[in-house]
C-alpha cells in the first residue's frame, strides 16, 4: 500500500468510523483476578481522510497494537493514572481532582486511546455506500476493579453508554481458562462464543464459574410446542453449587413467559436464553445480550411465599429487555422512557395473564397513586432520561411511570381505533427492527409517535405533551347536582395540580435526590374523560367528556323513567331477609341489585356481629336519589387524584355492585377518610368478610378498620378485627389459633393483615388498648407451624413488627408519656414480655438461620422503632456486631441502616468505620449501598431529629408574636424541613467543621479500592459540603541538631541528632579587635559612613559651704579638654 496524501489540518467532528465486529480473545487468572488477552476491531471508515482512530480503553497496559499488520504511533494514558491528587490536598480540593475526572465524566466520555495510522495504511473509496475495513488488533492486560461493577441496566450506566454513538456490532468471544484442559496448554482450557445478532458493547456479558446447569425448558408445556415449532426457544440457569433447586423453583414461570412473548411479540432474537445467578452483585439482574445475570438474593425455596410475585416480575422484565432494552436500544438519552415502558409494559401483560386481570388492574391503580404523590416538582419523562447520571432514583421513576403512562395510552388507543391497542404497535416495532427499517436497532421517541399515530388511527400530540414531554399529574375536583327540570346531571371539573406546594416534608430516603433536580413546571391535563352514570334502573350510561381548560362545565342527560324501581327492591329484600323469606321468585324480573358485601345479613349475626344500618334519614335521601353512583375516568385514562362530591351510601353502591377492582378500592380509599361511625365498620367488616372480593380490596377494608376503633364506639372496629381473624383462622369458638395452613395465597395475605391492623389500633391516650396488646402476644407466642408446608419466617416477622407497634405511644412530648392510668403496671410488665419474645426470636435466628435472616433484621428494626419512641434505652452493641464482614449481607446493612438512621453518624469512631467500609470493602454490593447509606446520613443532619415536630407546629398554624428570635428559629427549622437550599444550610453549617468527616471523606475519595461512578458520588458530596480552595499546604521539617563523635587519631564524625530544633537559634557575634589609635588621613578613609565627634568636659570640683582662701593668679588650674572620635565598624579611637 502507499501512504496517505497530506492531510487537513483538523479532523472533521465525530469519530470518522464505525465499528461493524470485534473478537476477543480473554485469559483470565482467578488467582491473581487479571485479565488478559488479545482484540481485533474492524471499522468502517467514513471518509478517506481519517488519520487518527479515538478508542476507549481504560484500566489496561497495551503491549502491542498493530493496523492491518503494521505498527502504529499510538498515544495512550490510563485514566486511573490520573485520578490522583497530591498527597497534601484535602477536601476543599475536590475541584482540583474533578478537573481530572472530567474527560471520563462527560457524556460520552473522551477516548483515552489515540491510534495515528501508519502512512503504509491507505484508504479507498470504493463506492459511494461502502469503504474498505481496517482491522486494529492488539494486545492488553486488564485488572478486574473498576471491571467488577456492573450497572443496573444498559440505561442505567448513564447517556455514556446510550445513544448513535454506540451502534450495534456482532462479536466474537473466546476465553481460556486455568486448569482445564487445553490442546495448546494442558493447564488451560478454551471456551468459544460468537454473537451473530448485532448488539451494542454495553450489553455484551459473560460470567466464569463453578455453575451447575438446570434445564428450565422442561417446565414448558406440551401444547406450548407444538404451537412453536421450531421457534421454541431453550432457556438455561446455571447457577452456584448447591442451588439447583432454588433456580427451578424461582425460575419456573420463565418458559411460559418467553413462549408467551414469542407468540404475541415475535420470535427471540437471538438463539437461546440463559440465567445466571452469581453472588456480590451490584443490582438484582443485569440484562446482556442472551444471558440474564441475576444475585443470588432473588433465589427462594419452594416453601417462602412472600417474594413470588416480586421476584417473578424481575426475571420476567430479565426476558422482555432481550427484545427491547437489548436488540433495540434508545437513540438518546431522552428516549429512554419508551424503552424502559415498553420493556415493562409487555412484563405486566405477561403477568396480567399470570395472576388474573384483577392482580393486574390493582397494580395499576396502587402504581398509579404513587407517581400522584411522587410527580410533584419533577422532571418531565422525557427530560428525566438525560438525568440519570443523578442517582438510580431517576431510573427508579422512569421504571415507575412509563409503562403507567403506556398502559394509559393503550386504554385510549383501543377506544379510538377499536383496534387491540398498544401491543399490535408493538408487534410492529419489533418487527420493523427485525426487517432493518430501525437504523442500527435504535428507537426514537417521535418514531414511536409515528408508528402509534399510523396504527391507531388518531392524533396523539396532545397526550405525548402531557404525559411525556410535560411533567406533574392532575388533580381533579368534581361538583355534580341532579336538574329535575331539565333531566339533566350537571356536572363541573376543576383541576387543582398546582396547589400542592410548599407543605411537603423533605425525607431522608429521598434528600440527596432532591438536591441534585432541577423544578420544572406543571402542565394543565387535557384529553377525553369516560364518566359512567349508573342510573336508578342498574344501567350504566358512559359519557366521553373532553377535558381542555382549567374549569370544565357539561350537562349529561338523564334517560331512567322510573327512579323507585330499584329502591322497591332493596326494600323486599331487606324486610325479605329479616322475616328469613326467600323472595327470589317475586323479583327475579328486577333488576341485581347486590353483588358482594352481601354477607352477615341476618338478625343473628347483625346483632353477634354488632353490625349497624342505615338510619331512616339515610333511607330517604337514598330513596330520592336519581341515580346509583357516578364513576369518574371509568375506562383509566388519567394518572390523576379525583375528589368526587358524592355521598357515601353512593360509594357503598358502587363497592357493592361494581365488579372492577379499581373501582371499589376508591370506594375503601373514601370510606376509611369518613368520620368514624358504627356504619362505616359494618361495611368494611362486610367487605372482609367476603371471600369473593379480590385480596387487595379484603386487606385495605381491614387497614381502615383500625380507624374504628374507638372508645366513642366501643371498640366496634376492634371486635370485628377479633371476630374476623377467630372466623378465619381459630378453632370455633375459641380465641386459639389453629395451626398454620398457607395453601391458599388469599387466606394468607389475610392472616397477615389482621396483625397489622390491630397494631395501629390507638385509645384516646395514644397507646394500643391491653386488649389488642394480649392479642398480638398470644398470636406470636402460640404460633404453630408444624403441620404447614410453607415457611411462616415472613408470617412470623409480621407479628413481630405489630407488636413492637404495639409499645409505642402516639402521645409523647420530651420522653415522657402523658397518660397514666389504673393499668400502667400491666403495660409495662407486658412490654418487658413482648421484648422477651422478640429478643427470643432473635437469637433463635443465630442457631437455626431463618430465610434471609428475616428474625434477626426484623428484631432489629422492632428495637428501632422502639429506641425512635423512647420506649428503651440505646445500646449501639446491640447493633455493630451485626456489621462485622462475614454477616449476611441484607443483615449487615440493615445494622448499619439502622445505625445512621438513629444519628450515630455523629459519633467520630463510626463515621471512621463507616467510611473505612464504603470504600474498602470487597463486595461492590455493599460499597454501592453504603453509598446509598451515606445520603441518608446527610439528610439526618440536614433535616435534623425534630422534622416531625416543626411539621406539626407546621399544620397547627401557631405563631409566637412577642418573642421574634424564637419566632425565627422557628422559621428556620421549617426552611430546614421543607426546602432544599434550607437543608443545605443546615447540612453546611454543621459539618463545615468537623474534622473527622473532611478527613473520612478525603480518605475514601482517593482510595484505589473505589470505581469511578464511586469516585464521582463523592466528589458530588464534596461540592455540596465544602467550598473549594486552590491552594496547597507546604510542609517543611524541622531541622535538626548536629552531633558529633571523636573517632581518635584526629578524627570527628559528624551526624544528625534526633532531636529537633524547633527554636530559633541567636547568632554568633565575632568580636573584632580595635585597629591601633590614628588620626591618619589613610586610617580614616577607610571607614564608611559619617564620623562621629564628641566634645566631653571633666566635671569641675564642687564648691564647699566655706569659700576657698584666696590665692594669687598664677596658681588657678585650667580644666583638661578630651576629644573621642568613634568610627563606624571598629571600637573607636580616642585622643588627647
Amino acid at each position: 500500500m502507499v501512504g496517505l496524501p497530506e492531510l487537513p489540518a483538523s479532523q472533521p467532528p465525530g469519530l470518522g468510523f464505525s465499528v461493524s465486529h470485534q473478537k476477543v480473545e480473554l485469559e483470565i487468572d482467578f488467582r491473581t483476578r487479571t485479565l488478559r488477552g488479545r482484540t481485533e476491531i474492524t471499522i468502517n471508515p467514513h471518509y478517506k481522510e481519517l488519520k487518527t482512530i479515538r478508542l476507549n480503553c481504560r484500566q489496561c497496559v497495551l503491549t502491542r497494537l498493530n493496523i492491518n499488520g503494521r505498527g502504529a504511533v499510538l498515544k495512550y494514558q490510563e485514566p486511573y493514572s490520573r485520578f490522583r491528587i497530591h498527597s497534601q490536598a484535602g477536601v476543599h480540593q475536590h475541584h482540583q481532582l474533578r478537573q481530572k475526572l472530567a474527560p471520563q465524566l462527560k457524556e460520552p466520555p473522551e477516548e483515552e486511546l489515540l491510534v495515528h495510522l501508519p502512512k503504509a495504511v491507505r484508504i479507498e473509496e470504493l463506492n459511494p455506500f461502502s469503504f474498505e475495513s481496517i482491522k486494529v488488533g492488539g494486545i492488553a492486560r486488564r485488572d478486574t476493579g473498576d471491571a467488577a461493577v456492573t450497572p443496573a441496566t444498559p440505561a442505567a450506566k448513564g447517556t455514556e453508554d446510550l445513544g448513535s454513538r454506540f451502534t450495534p456490532i456482532t462479536m466474537n468471544i473466546e476465553f481460556r481458562i486455568d486448569k482445564i484442559v487445553d490442546p495448546m496448554d494442558p493447564s488451560k482450557k478454551v471456551v468459544s462464543f460468537y454473537c451473530a445478532t448485532p448488539v451494542a458493547p454495553q450489553h455484551v456479558g459473560f460470567a466464569v464459574g463453578a455453575f451447575e446447569h438446570v434445564d428450565l425448558s422442561v417446565f414448558r408445556e406440551t401444547d406450548e410446542d407444538d404451537k412453536l415449532g421450531q421457534n421454541a426457544v431453550r432457556i438455561h440457569g446455571f447457577c452456584l453449587p448447591g442451588r439447583a433447586e432454588e433456580v427451578r423453583n424461582t425460575c419456573m414461570p420463565m418458559a411460559k413467559a418467553i413462549d408467551y412473548f414469542t407468540l404475541t411479540y415475535g420470535s427471540y432474537p437471538f438463539t437461546s436464553c440463559k440465567l445466571c445467578f452469581v453472588d456480590d452483585l451490584v443490582t438484582d439482574v443485569v440484562e446482556t445480550a442472551s444471558l440474564s445475570i441475576c444475585s443470588n438474593r432473588l433465589l427462594f425455596p419452594e416453601d417462602i411465599i412472600e417474594p413470588l410475585d416480586s421476584v417473578t416480575r424481575q426475571l420476567v422484565h430479565s426476558l422482555a429487555s432481550q427484545w427491547i432494552g437489548i436488540n433495540i436500544i434508545p437513540t438518546e438519552p431522552t428516549d429512554i422512557w419508551v424503552v424502559v415502558g415498553i420493556a415493562y409494559f409487555i412484563t405486566d401483560m405477561f403477568m396480567k395473564k399470570l395472576c388474573g386481570n384483577n392482580e393486574y388492574r390493582f397494580r395499576q391503580k396502587t402504581q398509579a397513586d404513587r407517581i400522584c404523590d411522587l410527580d410533584i416538582a419533577r422532571p418531565s419523562l422525557h427530560a428525566t432520561g438525560a438525568l440519570l447520571s443523578l442517582g438510580p432514583s431517576e431510573l427508579d421513576f422512569i421504571a415507575l411511570k412509563a409503562p403507567v403512562v403506556l398502559f394509559i395510552l393503550d386504554r385510549r388507543l383501543a377506544k379510538a381505533s377499536g383496534s387491540s391497542g398498544l401491543p399490535r404497535i408493538i408487534s410492529r416495532i419489533f418487527l420493523n427492527a427485525k426487517v432493518g427499517e430501525l437504523p442500527n436497532g435504535s428507537l426514537t421517541t417521535a418514531q414511536f409517535l409515528r408508528t402509534c399515530e399510523k396504527l391507531g388511527h388518531t392524533k396523539l400530540d396532545t397526550f405525548f405533551e402531557q404525559w411525556v414531554y410535560g411533567a406533574g399529574c392532575p388533580r381533579f375536583v368534581v361538583t355534580q347536582r341532579f336538574n329535575k327540570k331539565k333531566l339533566v346531571v350537571e356536572m363541573l371539573i376543576k383541576q387543582t395540580q398546582g396547589d400542592m406546594s410548599a407543605t411537603k416534608n423533605l425525607e431522608t430516603e429521598t434528600f440527596m435526590r432532591d438536591v441534585k433536580e432541577e423544578l420544572r413546571g406543571v402542565n394543565v391535563g387535557e384529553g377525553p374523560m369516560t364518566i359512567r352514570i349508573h342510573e336508578a334502573d342498574g344501567t350504566p350510561y358512559e359519557h366521553i367528556v373532553e377535558i381542555k381548560d382549567n374549569n370544565t362545565k357539561f350537562e349529561i342527560p338523564y334517560n331512567t323513567k322510573y327512579k323507585r324501581l330499584k329502591r322497591s327492591r332493596r326494600q323486599k329484600e331487606r324486610a325479605a331477609a329479616a322475616a328469613g323469606m326467600d323472595v327470589s321468585a317475586d323479583t327475579q324480573d328486577d333488576v341485581l341489585l347486590y353483588c358482594l358485601g352481601d354477607v352477615l345479613q341476618s338478625e343473628d349475626e347483625v346483632l353477634d356481629w354488632r353490625l349497624a344500618d342505615w338510619t331512616k334519614e339515610d333511607e330517604e335521601k337514598m330513596s330520592q336519589e336519581s341515580y346509583e353512583w357516578i364513576r369518574m375516568d371509568a375506562d383509566f385514562e388519567w394518572i390523576s387524584k379525583m375528589s368526587l362530591g358524592m355521598p357515601g351510601y353512593m360509594y357503598l353502591s358502587q363497592l357493592q355492585q361494581d365488579r372492577d377492582s379499581v373501582a371499589q378500592y376508591e370506594s375503601i380509599q373514601y370510606i376509611a377518610a369518613q368520620r368514624e361511625t358504627r356504619l362505616v365498620s359494618t361495611i368494611l367488616v362486610r367487605t372482609l368478610m367476603d371471600r369473593r372480593y379480590f385480596h387487595g380490596i379484603r386487606t385495605a377494608a381491614a387497614l381502615a378498620l383500625a380507624r374504628t376503633a374507638k372508645d366513642e364506639l366501643d371498640w366496634v372496629g376492634l371486635y370485628h378485627l377479633e371476630r374476623a381473624f377467630q372466623e378465619f383462622f381459630c378453632f370455633p369458638d375459641s380465641p386459639m389459633t389453629r395451626a398454620n395452613d398457607f395453601s391458599d395465597r388469599t387466606a394468607y395475605y389475610i392472616q397477615c393483615v389482621i396483625p397489622r391492623a390491630m397494631a395501629n389500633v390507638r385509645d384516646n391516650h395514644g397507646r394500643v388498648p391491653l386488649r389488642a396488646k394480649r392479642f398480638l402476644f398470644d398470636k406470636l407466642k402460640f404460633n404453630d407451624n408444624s403441620s404447614n408446608e410453607f415457611s411462616d419466617s415472613h408470617y412470623v416477622a409480621t407479628l413481630m413488627t405489630a407488636m413492637s407497634e404495639s409499645l409505642v405511644s402516639t402521645n409523647i412530648q420530651d420522653g415522657f408519656i402523658y397518660s397514666v392510668g389504673e393499668d400502667e403496671e400491666e403495660h409495662a410488665k407486658f412490654r418487658h414480655m413482648a421484648i422477651d419474645e422478640i429478643e427470643r426470636y432473635r437469637r433463635m435466628d443465630e442457631w437455626i438461620s431463618s430465610y434471609h435472616n428475616v428474625y434477626s433484621v426484623t428484631a432489629l428494626r422492632c428495637k428501632q422503632r422502639l429506641i425512635n419512641a423512647k420506649v428503651i434505652q440505646m445500646n449501639p452493641t446491640d447493633f455493630f456486631h451485626y456489621t462485622r464482614n462475614g454477616t449476611f449481607d441484607p443483615l449487615r446493612l440493615a445494622a448499619f441502616d439502622i445505625l445512621v438512621e438513629l444519628g450515630m453518624m455523629r459519633n467520630s469512631a463510626f463515621l471512621r468505620y463507616f467510611f473505612y467500609v464504603l470504600h474498602s470493602d470487597p463486595s461492590p454490593y455493599i460499597r454501592e449501598r453504603m453509598q446509598r447509606l451515606l445520603g441518608k446520613g446527610m439528610a439526618t443532619f440536614a433535616i435534623g431529629e425534630r422534622k416531625a415536630e416543626v411539621a406539626a407546629q407546621a399544620d397547627a398554624g401557631l405563631t409566637i408574636e412577642h418573642d421574634a428570635s424564637a419566632n425565627e428559629a422557628r422559621q428556620a427549622d421549617l426552611r430546614r424541613t421543607q426546602t432544599v437550599p434550607g437543608a443545605l444550610v443546615a447540612l453546611k453549617s454543621q459539618v463545615k467543621e468537623d474534622a473527622t468527616l473532611q478527613k473520612s471523606l478525603w480518605e475514601a475519595v482517593t482510595a484505589p479500592e473505589i470505581g469511578l461512578g464511586e469516585m464521582r458520588e463523592l466528589l458530588d458530596l464534596c461540592s455540596l459540603l465544602y467550598e473549594p480552595k486552590t491552594s496547597v499546604v507546604v510542609k517543611l521539617n524541622y531541622p535538626h541538631y548536629w552531633q558529633v563523635k571523636h573517632l581518635g587519631h584526629g578524627k570527628l564524625k559528624f551526624t544528625w541528632a534526633k532531636k529537633a530544633r524547633t527554636k530559633k537559634l541567636v547568632p554568633i557575634r565575632l568580636s573584632v579587635p580595635p585597629p591601633p589609635p590614628t588620626l591618619k588621613k589613610e586610617a580614616s578613609s577607610t571607614h564608611v559612613g559619617p564620623t562621629k565627634v564628641i566634645f566631653k568636659k571633666k566635671p569641675s570640683v564642687v564648691p564647699s559651704a566655706t569659700p576657698p582662701p584666696l590665692t594669687p593668679a598664677t596658681s588657678t588650674a585650667k580644666p583638661k579638654l578630651t576629644i573621642k572620635l568613634k568610627l563606624p565598624g571598629s571600637g573607636g579611637a580616642s585622643s588627647p
